[in-house]
């Protein structure tokens, strides 16, 4: 049985480069996938609008490497750190540019449409699993 991690996230694509008659399907089925398949690999998520907030969370976190996008890139010193256009050459850091792309695409999305409910679905997107790769608050 392939249970790997790669072998799982097969299904992600970046979304706006899916069709738009593609998206909606996508996006859907975008949580339950996401829970299923990518967040027991992950030892962390986070989502917020507030730059500052994240480069601070970043310097107390002291990631190896830091892949970001390239438009906030020259915004953020970090001794290493990658831009999305070179991750996209690598296949991990493409996968992972991919979790982090969907993550961020899908907050912006249900922000936009369903503002009320954003905070209680995002909370229970992200929500922690008891299990070894989830030690971190």
């Amino acid at each position: 049985m392939k249970s790997g991690m790669m072998y799982r996230v097969k299904w992600l694509a970046h979304i706006s480069r899916l069709p738009k008659y593609n998206k909606g399907g996508y996006l859907i089925k975008f949580p339950g996938r996401y829970q299923k398949h990518v967040f027991p690999f992950l030892i962390l998520a986070k989502i917020s609008k507030d730059l500052n907030r994240i480069v601070n969370y970043l310097y107390e976190l002291k990631p190896d490497l830091l892949i970001i996008d390239d438009r906030i890139a020259p915004k953020i010193e970090y001794k290493s750190k990658i831009g999305e256009s070179y991750a996209e050459k690598i296949k991990i850091y493409r996968v992972l540019q991919l979790i982090a792309d969907n993550l961020a695409y899908y907050a912006r999305e249900l922000y936009e449409n369903n503002p009320k409910q954003f905070r209680s679905k995002i909370q229970r997107l992200l929500k922690q699993q008891k299990g070894p790769n989830h030690g971190h608050p």
